[in-house]
């Protein structure tokens, strides 16, 4: 798996040990022969990985209304994001075009919840309430980016060794 040596086992979030199933290979290679249009972000997309791996805590299912506000924000964070710099919208295309829109169970209801991994490449978890209202969209956004510049750290880290390797990174 990606960003996990031989010698370590792959863990999701919380931890507990993952194994690895075949089915989800068939549905990785699915998905890579999938074609989306350059400069599109893949929002909620349905991949079983993110499920296992996210552990019980993350929530990734939303009511139906309650997604359609969270997603409008998000949109309106894009929008912020290009309107702010094109060049870092297009590169967020490309190498963290996978956004997962989410609620951490155990975080504080006053605590902006966002993420990514380096075993979920091109994947950003971003949270988009604060309690039980919208965030604004600039902190969304602001997350987004966060979020992104990691993936791109892990891609750097992958190619060139910018930090020794240890046994937890923490960025």
């Amino acid at each position: 798996f990606y960003g996990q040596s031989i010698s370590s086992p792959v863990c999701n979030v919380e931890g507990d040990l993952l194994q690895a199933d075949p089915k989800y290979f068939d549905f990785f290679i699915r998905i890579i022969k999938e074609k989306a249009s350059p400069g599109e972000f893949l929002i909620q997309g349905k991949d079983p990985w993110y499920s296992c791996s996210l552990g019980k805590n993350i929530i990734l299912d939303h009511p139906k209304e309650k997604f359609q506000a969270g997603l409008d924000n998000l949109k309106t964070a894009l929008k912020i994001i290009k309107g702010y710099d094109s060049s870092l919208y297009e590169e967020i295309t490309l190498i963290s075009r996978h956004i997962q829109i989410i609620r951490d169970k155990k975080a504080s209801p006053e605590k902006d919840v966002s993420f990514s991994d380096e075993t979920l490449p091109g994947a950003l978890f971003i949270g988009v309430w604060k309690g039980d209202g919208l965030l604004c969209p600039y902190m969304v956004a602001a997350s987004i980016i966060h979020e992104h510049l990691h993936q791109k750290l892990y891609l750097l880290q992958q190619r060139f060794e910018l930090f020794p390797p240890q046994e937890t990174l923490i960025f």
